[in-house]
């Protein structure tokens, strides 16, 4: 399918949300797994996941209030970097009390398809950018590229058992966080490089 439609905007936006939903994916099957293995109880891996999607509740609301205010840029990299500090958190951290502090970054999420403050800044940043008939293909095509990217990666996370499988000296389950460093740092490089045309319009010829 062509996507000679989209600007150059636009196509970076779906690159930054294809490396997250990879991430996503594999975090999402990944977690689980990771507080099992840290012998978490029943409730205290309910108390991880909760604060996981309170915080997804809460990123968007701030991001929805002071979005446009601090910049839709400064707060797509800003969340690419939290997420990039989560995926360092998880991969060593052993105490609850700090797995529930960051998951409460709203950075994380616990679905394949996220619907989050990230999500929040690509939708307006891509309606801004697409109108007509091509808002409705772009949109299209950013909720295909983010299940396939979800899907994928939620297949990656049967990487660490087929390593363990071949290597005696694989590392644990929580180390493979590690892979939302480079990914995110990547999401984030994409990001700091759109256009300040995917801002909020000025009002400042508003009387």
């Amino acid at each position: 399918m062509s996507m000679s439609y989209l600007s150059r905007d636009a196509r970076l936006v779906l690159a930054a949300q294809m490396l997250r939903g990879f991430a996503y994916g594999f975090g999402a099957v990944l977690v689980g797994v990771t507080l099992r293995e840290r012998h978490f109880s029943s409730g205290e891996v309910g108390a991880v996941l909760g604060s996981v999607v309170a915080g997804t509740a809460l990123a968007s609301v701030v991001i929805a209030r002071y979005g446009d205010r601090l910049g839709r840029r400064r707060c797509y990299i800003g969340l690419y970097l939290l997420l990039a500090l989560t995926g360092v958190v998880f991969a060593f951290a052993d105490q609850l009390w700090l797995l529930v502090v960051v998951a409460l970054s709203g950075a994380l999420s616990s679905e394949v398809v996220e619907s989050g403050p990230f999500t929040s800044l690509e939708q307006v940043m891509l309606a801004t950018d697409l109108s007509g008939r091509e808002r409705i293909r772009g949109f299209g095509l950013y909720n295909a590229v983010a299940a396939a990217a979800g899907a994928l990666g939620a297949l990656a996370a049967g990487l660490p058992e087929l390593t363990r499988s071949g290597w005696s000296g694989a590392p644990s389950d929580a180390t493979w966080f590690l892979l939302f460093v480079p990914a995110s740092l990547a999401g984030a490089a994409v990001a700091s490089s759109l256009s300040a045309a995917v801002e909020a319009p000025s009002h400042s010829g508003r009387a």
